[in-house]
């Protein structure tokens, strides 16, 4: 499908098609790990024009999430698939509901920092303490 809008690398489109062997085994390597991270899954709300007048949905929510990935929110953007970060203004709901979400991040970062870095050295503290 991303054919139609650019130069792609048919290897890599083929890992992501739904129900690749390797996409599977990526997203069965990142539930277990997903704590440690904040997700949030975006995805378009509407269909893309492709061609011939036709419509496609490219990356439908079902595509968008990771099953089984901890505390993982999912964002609807009302846009398709070419558009859902082409903003028109700061106004635009897309726009808003986006960086609300960055936002969020930013502002608990710090203390998501430091708390990873106390961790690392309550474990380097640790290993210092074990004699080898």
């Amino acid at each position: 499908m991303a054919s139609i809008f650019v130069t792609t690398n048919n290897g890599i489109l083929q890992h992501l098609e739904r129900d690749s062997e390797w996409l599977q085994q990526q997203l069965g390597q990142y539930a277990p790990i997903s704590r440690d991270f904040v997700t949030k899954f975006a995805y378009e709300m509407l269909p893309t024009p492709i061609a011939l007048g036709k419509k496609k949905m490219i990356v439908p929510r079902p595509s968008a999430i990771v099953p089984g990935a901890a505390d993982a929110e999912s964002i609807a953007i009302p846009a398709d698939h070419l558009n859902m970060v082409k903003f028109s203004s700061r106004e635009d709901g897309g726009y808003e509901k986006v960086s609300e979400h960055l936002w969020l991040l930013a502002e608990k970062a710090p203390d998501a920092i430091s708390a990873r870095w106390a961790e690392q050295d309550k474990i380097k503290k640790g290993t210092e303490a074990t004699p080898v």
